[in-house]
């Protein structure tokens, strides 16, 4: 299941045959125009008080869910957390992992690392049956992350939500093909500086598709691609989190059709001296509708003089440091500083 965008986009003849040429400064106000909104949290309605799934956005793409088959491996619904440990512990390749529905209380991290016996497997399916529907909360978790995937080749996790993990909700590392399809990962009640990280989570991987999925409260970004190659993020809603969605020291990468509202920042692609020598290029950001993007940074600070702990409420779009990046088709508006930035990392 080797991800190629090329199959999900049809890539333009034509291509910017220059680099932009704008410094603007995140100090700026104006670039969105003023906000309906407006308070600490951002536009829209107040995330007090919201209850996961019962008021899930009606615009967060929904499916009928598959998941399972007669070789499927049934989780035991009275015994989560023991039985996906052993599962994930044992997976072999072509392993279909089944959670059953229900709202689910894990007391620790589950990993399945693709290396842990030896050579490594491929071809793994995570599923559940609908993101409102198999709900894995990790409030009570001694682990930092809710799922961590490592060392794996062609994993696909779809049909569930994952709420209040310590850290990082769902994350991906070392991983070829990675497909994340009608998930969900919350952090609920007003925005906090003690939410988990990150949501969706891809990082040194290739061939990442995250798309038809639903991002909320991260204190970092919702939806994350790091020092990666060759992704797709299409067809998500984030809101409420510091960084909607964020394309960081990655190249070839297509951020399209997607909803950023109500974060601080809605979307960003940066590029940071993080000493591995990786950097980004050849992004495109495209057909996003990016609106009210207004909510209080609530980052921890971080020791990168650049991460999203600089990026201003009100901000639509920001472009750091990165070289060959195109945006274009996007519906971005009411932001109370500014709509786009383009910028280089002494603005860090």
């Amino acid at each position: 299941m080797n991800v190629d965008k090329n199959k999900f986009v049809e890539m333009p003849a034509v291509r910017l045959l220059a680099p932009l040429a704008l410094a603007v400064s995140l100090a700026a106000c104006g670039g969105g125009g003023s906000s309906s909104g407006g308070g600490a949290t951002g536009g829209g309605e107040n995330p007090v008080g919201y209850q996961f799934p019962q008021d899930m956005p009606a615009d967060v793409p929904q499916q009928e869910i598959a998941c399972g088959g007669e070789d499927a491996i049934e989780l035991d619904a009275n015994n989560i957390t023991d039985s996906a440990k052993i599962a994930f512990l044992d997976a072999q390749d072509g392993d279909v992992i089944v959670f059953p529905e229900g709202r689910f209380d894990l007391n620790d991290t589950l990993t399945l690392d693709g290396e842990l016996g030896g050579a490594r497997i491929a071809d793994i399916t995570i599923c559940g049956q609908g993101m409102d529907k198999t709900i894995l909360d990790f409030s009570n978790s001694v682990g930092d992350d809710g799922l961590f995937i490592t060392n794996i080749n062609d994993v696909e996790v779809y049909g569930l939500a994952v709420v209040e993990a310590a850290n990082n909700a769902i994350k991906f590392q070392h991983a070829d093909g990675v497909r994340i399809n009608y998930t969900a990962t919350v952090w609920q009640g007003e925005p906090d500086k003690g939410n988990g990280a990150y949501g969706l989570y891809p990082v040194e991987s290739s061939n990442v598709l995250v798309e038809n999925s639903y991002v909320r409260g991260s204190a970092d970004a919702g939806v994350y691609v790091g020092q990666s190659q060759n992704i797709v993020v299409r067809n998500n809603v984030a809101e409420y989190n510091v960084a909607g969605i964020e394309i960081e020291n990655s190249t070839g990468a297509d951020m399209y059709n997607n909803i950023a509202r109500f974060n601080t920042g809605g979307l960003l692609v940066f590029d940071l001296p993080i000493g591995n020598g990786t950097y980004g290029s050849g992004v495109r950001v495209f057909g996003n509708t990016v609106i009210e993007n207004n909510t209080k940074n609530f980052a921890n600070s971080s020791s990168n003089p650049g991460g999203v702990h600089i990026v201003p409420p009100g901000t639509g779009v920001i472009v750091l440091s990165t070289d060959d990046v195109e945006i274009f088709d996007n519906e971005i508006a009411d932001h109370d500083t500014l709509a786009v930035a383009v910028t280089s990392f002494f603005i860090a």
